[in-house]
């Protein structure tokens, strides 16, 4: 006779948002360690929801980046994380926008949580393409292959062209390869959307 109590159909979601929020919050508070092991337990949870698994593995490969292990990090960026992407994803709390804890990556942009108008799968898919895009450049970075680098930008701004964390990053590249003119022009045509 079994006397375990059935669970809840919502105990699933509240218990994955709880371990994404957990993540979350341990980012912003410069806490790596917490924040990798919410990620990979929310990870090790079945039937993870997409956006939840999205979340979680660019949530540890911050924290992996933050502990210095980016080979590790890079695992957790696959463009895999892309598929089954539609809805989005819950924010950390009411009312703010869900995005990385610290300025190396970013995730959804804040107007995709704007009640008057919902985001569409188009541009969730969009943001989420950029955003794992430009996490990846910023690891390849931090690992010294501008190369790598230079490609995943090229498609996180083939996603969105807007993207001022993906414009500051390409900035940056050419900066490091010595096209100040070229690092110059992109700020002067990004001006616009680098002021969000």
């Amino acid at each position: 006779l079994n006397l375990k109590p059935k669970p809840f159909p919502e105990e699933k979601e509240l218990r994955q948002t709880a371990l994404t929020n957990l993540a979350y919050v341990s980012l912003a508070i410069a806490n790596p360690v917490v924040a990798l092991s919410s990620s990979l337990q929310l990870l090790s949870l079945p039937d993870l929801i997409d956006t939840h698994k999205y979340l979680a593995n660019t949530y540890a490969a911050e924290a992996l980046c933050t502990l210095g292990r980016f080979d590790e990090a890079i695992e957790h960026l696959s463009p895999s994380l892309l598929e089954g992407l539609s809805t989005p994803a819950t924010p950390p709390s009411s009312g703010s926008p869900t995005h990385s804890a610290s300025s190396t990556s970013v995730a959804f942009h804040p107007s995709l949580f704007s009640t008057q108008n919902p985001p569409n799968p188009q541009q969730i898919q969009a943001n989420a393409r950029t955003t794992l895009y430009t996490n990846l450049a910023s690891t390849h970075i931090l690992r010294g292959d501008l190369t790598e680098a230079q490609a995943c930008i090229t498609l996180a701004l083939s996603s969105v062209p807007t993207s001022p964390q993906a414009l500051l990053l390409q900035v940056y590249l050419e900066l490091r390869k010595g096209n100040n003119e070229i690092a110059l022009e992109l700020l002067k045509r990004g001006r616009p959307f680098l002021k969000r």
